[in-house]
């Protein structure tokens, strides 16, 4: 059994100026105050953060790639993204100062570290070999706080804007699927699933207003 639960058939680049939540490279490059800030900051290229790191070896088909703030795409239009409510409501990792990130003990495993509340909640991305390979995101919450936890599915990828038609979700294997793709397998069943277009706007904007 599946449900389709989002569809938007028009496909804009990232939406600078308008409150959209952008990828980390974009938010600088709109940012006046930041070093990376272009002119009019409305190029959806990424013309001055490409230093994305790559999962996987090799050798591996199918290999990932992650941002500096956790954003992880896997050769598709779209990147899976990972937002945190806290103690102090939402966190966006792109929009977060206090995000750090290393390889966990010189292993093939990225680690990603936003700070929330008094803690951090640790993302971890690796890929496994095997067929096409696979990209696999852990999310550790090693803060005193108990904290809710969101994977978006966002138009765009480490370069510039991308395309999501649709979203849907598989019941039978809880899989998110892109355009009827197969581009996410939970380890259970969300608490629940929210989606958006371009109507109503921003997601980001939607659950931050909850907070």
């Amino acid at each position: 059994m599946s449900r389709r639960f989002r569809r938007q058939t028009d496909a804009p680049g990232p939406l600078v100026g308008r409150g959209w939540l952008q990828p980390h490279w974009l938010e600088r490059q709109a940012d006046p105050e930041s070093p990376a800030y272009t002119v009019g900051g409305v190029d959806p290229s990424n013309t001055t953060g490409r230093n994305w790191t790559v999962l996987g070896a090799l050798s591996t088909r199918g290999r990932g790639a992650v941002d500096p703030k956790g954003l992880v795409v896997t050769g598709g239009r779209f990147a899976i993204d990972w937002w945190v409510k806290g103690p102090q409501g939402w966190q966006f990792p792109s929009r977060t100062v206090a995000v750090r990130q290393s390889s966990l003990e010189h292993t093939p495993v990225v680690e990603t570290r936003m700070r929330v509340g008094g803690g951090d909640v640790i993302h971890r991305s690796y890929a496994i070999s095997g067929g096409d390979g696979h990209a696999v995101i852990e999310i550790e919450n090693a803060s005193s706080e108990p904290v809710a936890v969101g994977i978006a599915l966002r138009p765009y990828d480490l370069t510039g804007p991308g395309r999501i038609d649709s979203i849907g979700y598989v019941f039978d294997h809880k899989a998110l699927t892109v355009d009827g793709t197969p581009a996410l397998f939970l380890p259970r069943e969300p608490g629940s699933i929210l989606g958006s277009n371009m109507a109503r706007g921003d997601l980001a904007e939607l659950v931050g207003g909850e907070a």
